[in-house]
């Protein structure tokens, strides 16, 4: 749901590092739909009446009126639309660590993107975010916030169930949310913190969150960047000791491999 300019831009910008790039509507679709999704954006879908087969790697789900499915990364899906009830759906596509996070506390997963349905007045309400790609800053933050609250009621009726492995992954991520602002925070300390040896414990986080904890660490940095960047009158350097990152070419570096702009050109086009 951006601009054509403001996406070429912003490619992966996020204001509160929770992103919506698109949504929209399909009414009575009849013919198969092949959904491939980029790298890095999630694509959530909403059945608002009819049914449909999906096919997810080979596996097949049906689903009926209300139910929810889920496409990830790198993941092909091919939907094929019951020939005799036609399919209406609602759909939202976004990405950022704060959307991972949530996922990661539901029951959707690659091998199983399914869930069933969800009982709150007019749901497909939510999968509308207003249009905020050419608008200022704060319009992004409220785009962000509606994903969070359209995704946090599938954390609340399809949450997954607890284990020692959602213990271990979720008190690092709050140990690293408390000091990912530290330059001197080591995935050890994370590890010692937890109490898990450090290459189990990186077995679990990957296994959770899609990513080694270096690079969770290295995105909520640049996420709480992003923020500094549009808001304060702060120079890149300072921005980049801040966040906890020792050395400001690294800060560049990582950046923008994960916004495809340098800081600097960042901070001048939200200025």
């Amino acid at each position: 749901m951006l601009c054509e300019s403001v996406m070429n831009e912003f490619s992966g910008y996020s204001s509160i590092n929770c992103f919506c790039y698109f949504c929209g509507k399909c009414e009575k679709a009849t013919k198969p739909i092949n959904i491939k999704i980029s790298k890095d954006t999630y694509k959530l879908f909403y059945l608002t009446d009819g049914e449909c087969t999906i096919f997810v790697d080979e596996t097949k789900f049906v689903l009926s009126r209300h139910q929810s499915f889920m496409v990830f990364p790198n993941q092909r899906v091919v939907m094929q639309p019951n020939p005799e009830i036609t399919v209406s759906l609602n759909w939202v596509e976004f990405s950022g660590n704060v959307a991972m996070s949530i996922l990661s506390q539901t029951t959707f997963c690659r091998e199983f993107p399914v869930v069933g349905e969800i009982d709150v007045p007019h749901f497909e309400d939510y999968f509308f975010i207003p249009d905020s790609g050419a608008q200022p800053a704060c319009y992004q933050f409220r785009a962000g916030a509606a994903i969070v609250i359209l995704l946090s009621f599938y954390m609340e009726y399809f949450p997954k169930r607890e284990s020692d492995f959602n213990i271990y992954v979720e008190s690092a991520l709050n140990f690293i949310e408390r000091n990912f602002q530290n330059v001197h925070l080591s995935v050890q300390q994370v590890a010692d913190y937890v109490k898990l040896d450090r290459t189990y414990l990186y077995r679990l986080f990957k296994q959770q969150m899609g990513m080694s904890i270096v690079e969770y660490i290295n995105r909520r940095r640049v996420s709480r960047a992003e923020v500094m960047l549009i808001d304060m009158q702060i120079s890149v350097k300072d921005v980049a000791f801040s966040v906890g990152f020792s050395d400001p070419m690294y800060f560049s570096r990582v950046f923008k491999r994960l916004n495809g702009i340098t800081p600097t050109k960042f901070k001048a086009a939200t200025c």
